[in-house]
């Protein structure tokens, strides 16, 4: 049986015929799941294979403060994207690794030996896709920047491609929320996910429009302020929320705020929040329990 390993005490990954109570809608069709349960809180991992990828979209309810250990002789070369919390790991070879929520990064590892902090009465998601070697070789070799991440693959020395993460902006998280969604049977969900994944994959290694280099980087207590500010639009989707109020939960003046916010995010806060309604209105068509007239109203 498959085991997690967390503060040194193993715990059974369960294969759940049903996602256990509190996990409703957060299924991949057709994916395999895995669930434990613990002193830590919970964890559901949805796994789901399609041709040369696999994606993995893991969520963790974290009832006390813990470390994750994890550990496995395969290869693991893919995307890795933090999708709601910051995450913390150590990784043997290349040390601390932090992203932040809304973050991403291509990762080379010969083997997995790494561990992961989490803190207490949080929830933590995150979304792996992972790849095949002639994939990477065909795509990342002909990006800009590429060589030493290829050198690294060649000698089976972990690896980062990009040595700052890469901030997922919303049309990018929107290509996640696509393949999580996908609702074609079988062949043809199979090439939808490996075209989504491709495109994705582009987004990531390409250089980003208006890269960071014509601003000026954002200080560390500014970017902390305006992730704050993101979630609390997510929140609170529903309300009008001027945008003073949003710029003094930043501590800083409109312009700067609007400045930040696009600069981080890839979006103004007023286009952000439209993307925000509009998921969700979907979302609720998708589901069938109201009409477009009543969504609109």
């Amino acid at each position: 049986m498959e085991t997690i390993t967390v503060d040194h005490r193993n715990y059974p990954l369960l294969s759940p015929r049903a996602l256990p109570d509190g996990f409703n809608g957060l299924l991949l069709k057709n994916s395999i799941v895995k669930y434990a349960h613990g002193h830590f809180g919970r964890l559901i991992c949805q796994q789901l294979t399609a041709g040369n990828i696999a994606l993995w979209y893991t969520v963790y309810r974290i009832k006390e403060d813990c470390t994750f250990y994890f550990k496995d002789k395969k290869t693991y070369l893919g995307l890795h994207a933090a999708l709601k919390n910051n995450f913390e790991y150590t990784v043997d070879g290349l040390g601390v690794i932090a992203y932040k929520e809304g973050q991403a990064n291509l990762v080379y590892l010969p083997a997995v030996q790494s561990a992961a902090r989490f803190e207490k009465d949080h929830e933590y998601a995150s979304f792996d896709v992972l790849f095949d070697r002639q994939t990477i070789k065909r795509y990342a070799g002909r990006t800009e920047g590429a060589d030493q991440f290829m050198e690294s693959m060649s000698a089976r020395l972990p690896a980062l491609f990009h040595p700052k993460h890469r901030n997922i902006p919303f049309a990018t998280r929107e290509i996640i929320d696509a393949m999580m969604g996908a609702v074609y049977e079988d062949h043809l969900r199979h090439a939808y996910l490996q075209i989504k994944s491709t495109e994705l994959l582009f987004y990531l290694l390409l250089p980003q429009p208006g890269n960071e280099s014509s601003h000026k980087p954002l200080n560390g207590m500014l970017v902390e302020r305006l992730h704050e500010t993101k979630r609390f639009i997510e929140a609170n989707y529903l309300d009008h929320v001027p945008i003073e109020k949003l710029s003094r939960m930043a501590g800083v003046n409109t312009t700067t705020f609007k400045i930040g916010f696009k600069q981080e995010f890839g979006m103004g806060p007023f286009e952000f929040l439209f993307k925000i309604r509009m998921g969700k209105a979907i979302g609720l068509i998708k589901e069938g329990k109201f009409s477009v007239a009543q969504i609109a109203d």
